[in-house]
This record gives structure tokens, sequence and C-alpha cells, in this order.
């Protein structure tokens, strides 16, 4: 079911967009999965994706040269973009919020492209991480909820007090050893920060 907030998101989306743009971005919606969504989009040719990507604040060119050279990769941008922009809960206050094409977020989630919420928690922890550590991200919440469980029933993501990196607390037993291993070796091979677990 798609909500209010989806509703004004896309018709604000419609009302500001090119004629190029409005015909992929009609294409999009929220009530079907993000494979269908992916069809539908990479129907356009490559102009028309273009043209939406632009539209929502991509650079799709650096002179002549094709920044994305994959119709394929640039539809799941567009689609990242769209979906990034319907409300969020912020992981760091806890309240709901929207970020809009005009909005210059302080932090871009490393999976979804979410912007996070220009809150005075994130602004205190951008502020006292004066140089995050090489190689960390930030995560959404929605990407942290999916992502969370997903390796091991004995995971749960939590985040460092830095840059809401997020870290992993294990609980084995003597039987789960296999387990640990497996999800530290799995740990140091994505985030360069997780080499000393």
């Amino acid at each position: 079911m798609i909500t209010e907030n989806q509703k004004s998101v896309i018709g604000s989306l419609l009302n500001s967009a090119d004629q190029l743009s409005k015909k992929v971005i009609s294409a999009y919606s929220p009530t079907v999965k993000y494979l269908t969504n992916l069809q539908n989009i990479k129907r356009f040719n490559a102009d028309h994706v273009e043209a939406t990507a632009t539209f929502l604040g991509f650079n799709v060119r650096a002179g002549d040269k094709k920044l994305y050279k994959n119709l394929g990769v640039l539809s799941d941008r567009v689609i990242l973009k769209i979906e990034s922009l319907f409300e969020s809960t912020c992981t760091d206050c806890g309240e709901s919020y929207c970020n809009s094409l005009s909005d210059a977020p302080p932090l871009s989630c490393y999976l979804c492209l979410q912007g996070s919420h220009n809150c005075s928690k994130v602004k205190e922890k951008i502020d006292t991480a004066s140089r995050p550590p090489a190689g960390s991200v930030w995560l959404c919440f929605g990407c942290l909820k999916k992502n969370d469980l997903a390796l091991t029933p004995n995971m749960a993501a939590t985040t460092m007090e830095s840059i809401s990196t997020p870290t992993l607390e294990v609980t084995t037993e003597k039987n789960e050893e296999n387990d640990k291993k497996k999800l530290t070796n799995f740990a140091k091979f994505l985030l360069p920060q997780w080499k000393n677990v």
C-alpha cells in the first residue's frame, strides 16, 4: 500500500520534472518489488534515464564521457534516489524525517543513498569526528534494519561512537566457534576497520 508520504514525494517529483524524466518517474511504483521497478525503468532508452538521473541530481557525464555505461546501474541509482526521498527514521534521535532534492544531508547511506537527518545529534557526531576512520561508512536506519541478523542468528547490529559505522556483537557457545570465525572473517572482508576483531 502506498503511503501519503510516498504519494507526496512522487507527485512533487512529477510536478517539477521535465518531460523525459516524468515518463521514467511514472514507471516507478512503491507498491511493487525492486526488480519490477528496475525492469520498468530499464525499458526506457539511455536518454530518458540519463535525463531523470540529472533531474535527481546525479552527474551522468564528464564532458562527453558517460559516467554510467550500464543502463541497469543507472536505473538502480534512479530507484534508490527516489526512495531516499521517502520518510525515514533517524538512527541517532529516533525522529522521522524526509529529505528533498534540494537538501544536502550531512551523510549519505553507503548502500541506498538515503540522506541522514540534519538533527543536532548527527551534527554533533560529525563535529566530534573531525576525521572519520578510513573505510568507515554510514548506514541509514532502513539498511541497518534490513541487514540485522542477516548472517547468523547470534549477530546483532550496533553502532560505534564514530559516524554510525556498524559493528557486530557476537555471542557464541563452545559449539558455535566456527560461526564466530566465519563472521570475523566476513567482517574483516567487508570493512577495513574490523581487521582487529
